[in-house]
This record gives C-alpha cells, sequence and structure tokens, in this order.
C-alpha cells in the first residue's frame, strides 16, 4: 500500500500523484471454479475442444470441477495452476484415446484424483469392448464358412484367444486376418474332408500360428487313412 512506497524511500508528494494502486489477493478455489466455467475460452473448454477434435466427447462433473480447482489452488500460480493441473491430468488420454472406438469421456471426481486408475479402466473396458467384437466376427467367419463349403469350423477355446490377439496387435478384422493367414486354407479342408468324409474341421492353435505347415501335415495324415 501507499505505507510501504513511502518506507521504501519515495517522497509522499510523489506517492500521492500514483493514479493507480492495485492490492493482489490469491485466488480461491471458487474463483477457479469460475474461471473454468465462465470464461471466455476457457483453459477447460480448449480442452474439450481438442477431444472434439478426435470425436471424443468430454464430459466433466460438477465434483470433478472442485476437485481440479482445489488442486489448482494448491500450486500457488493463480490460473495458471488450472493449466498445470488439466495438463497433468488429460496428458495421457489425449496420448492414448484417439487411436481407440471411445467417442466419449466422463471426468470424475475419481478421474481427477487418479487419472492413470481411471485411464486403465476405460482402456479394459475398450480392449474388452472390441474383443467381443472380434469374437462376433470370428463366429461369422465359421457360419460363412460353412455356409460356402458345407464344412463346419471348430475353433478351440486357445486357437480362437491366439487369432484374437494377432487381430488386436495388428488392428485387422477377423475376416481379413483369416483371409490373409489362411490363403490356402479352403483347399486344404476341402482336400482333408474328402479324404476323411469328416464334415468339420477342428482348427488349433498350432494351425494358427503356423497355417501351412500344420495344414500339410493334416493333408498327408488324411490320405495315409484314406490309403490304409
Amino acid at each position: 500500500g501507499t505505507r510501504d512506497f513511502i518506507e521504501y524511500g519515495f517522497e509522499p508528494e510523489f506517492v500521492g500523484r500514483l493514479p493507480v494502486r492495485v492490492v493482489c489477493e490469491h485466488l480461491r478455489p471458487e474463483d477457479l471454479v469460475e474461471i473454468m466455467l465462465k470464461s471466455e475460452g476457457s483453459v477447460l473448454d480448449q480442452y474439450r475442444g481438442d477431444f472434439e477434435g478426435y470425436g471424443i466427447d468430454m464430459s466433466i462433473a460438477a465434483d470433478a470441477v472442485h476437485a481440479i480447482a482445489e488442486l489448482a489452488h494448491a500450486e500457488k500460480t493463480g490460473a495458471r495452476g488450472l493449466m498445470t493441473v488439466l495438463e497433468r491430468l488429460f496428458r495421457n488420454f489425449k496420448y492414448e484415446l484417439p487411436s481407440t472406438p471411445i467417442r466419449s469421456l466422463d471426468v470424475t471426481k475419481d478421474t481427477v484424483s487418479d487419472p492413470e486408475a481411471a485411464l486403465k479402466r476405460v482402456m479394459d473396458h475398450t480392449d474388452s469392448a472390441r474383443r467381443d467384437i472380434l469374437r462376433e466376427e470370428l463366429d461369422l467367419y465359421i457360419s460363412g464358412f460353412a455356409e460356402a463349403f458345407g464344412i463346419k469350423l471348430s475353433f478351440t477355446k486357445d486357437a480362437a484367444e491366439a487369432l484374437l490377439d494377432i487381430c488386436t496387435r495388428k488392428g485387422k478384422s477377423v475376416r481379413a486376418e483369416c483371409d490373409d493367414r489362411f490363403r490356402d486354407f479352403e483347399y486344404g479342408v476341402k482336400l482333408i474332408t474328402r479324404n476323411t468324409g469328416r464334415m468339420s474341421f477342428s482348427v488349433t492353435r498350432k494351425l494358427v500360428e503356423n497355417p501351412s505347415d500344420e495344414i500339410s501335415k493334416r493333408i498327408a495324415k488324411s490320405f495315409q487313412k484314406d490309403n490304409d
């Protein structure tokens, strides 16, 4: 205030001529909430816009906003603390989510308190959903094979999981992977079923992982049985 200037050494007459004097106070958590929710072009809106750019609709609960404000207040850097806290909160979400089918992100108080755990829950749920889609694709592949060739394929549990692992790792559909991996599969299966008379064919993990060698072995074995 004025007394501080005088005690520092300024002449009282000079200080009296200063037209504006400002008292600065620390922003309270409530102030930071207002900044996030009501200021034009707030940093929270900027993050929301970033996610929209990836096709992800971000919503944030009221208690999450207050939790962010409390953390930003603890930074003791005013409104700049919001940028620090939000960057720490969303950094990994911005990196991980665009490569997933996720189209919405609900930010809760738990998300703010432990972002890594929250992201893991989201990713685990996404992986599970993607896995379910791949299983449906495998069922369609099996039924399509039966309709086309009259042969029922039966994947062992290990074989199905191995195929789904490969599709997940490559980011491919079951149909695309099977068309590539089992390029000579149709001919080999038809030949084996003709030799053995069986209209079903078991797909094992070994066959998924090394289809050419396994099909060749089974074809050779089917001819041996035919000769016997």
